[in-house]
């Protein structure tokens, strides 16, 4: 994950309690640094229409939006214990993340 390095930020947090749920393993080792990181920062450019963090690198491409994230974090998990096991359960689940 790029950015959020702080240990009280809100959106770092309730990705990395996702992931501890899931048993998915989330980097959060390499924050973005605009002053120090050309690399980072065009990566951020790229990746979000507005150059906002967090963002999620994956295999497949980029992944921003700290409750986007939530969600694909969740679909990781098989057992459906986070993102619910049918349409239904998704459907509450999205609604529940619209108010954090």
């Amino acid at each position: 994950v790029v950015g959020t390095p702080h240990p009280e930020n809100e959106r770092r947090n309730k990705i990395l309690v996702a992931a501890a749920y899931a048993g998915v393993v989330v980097d959060m080792d390499n924050p973005f640094n605009p002053s120090t990181a050309s690399a980072d920062q065009d990566y951020l450019l790229n990746s979000h229409p507005i150059g906002r963090n967090p963002i999620l690198r994956t295999d497949e491409g980029p992944i921003f939006e700290s409750n986007t994230i939530l969600r694909h974090i969740a679909r990781l998990d098989l057992t459906g214990k986070l993102y619910g096991t049918t349409p239904y359960m998704h459907s509450q689940v999205d609604l529940s993340l619209i108010h954090i």
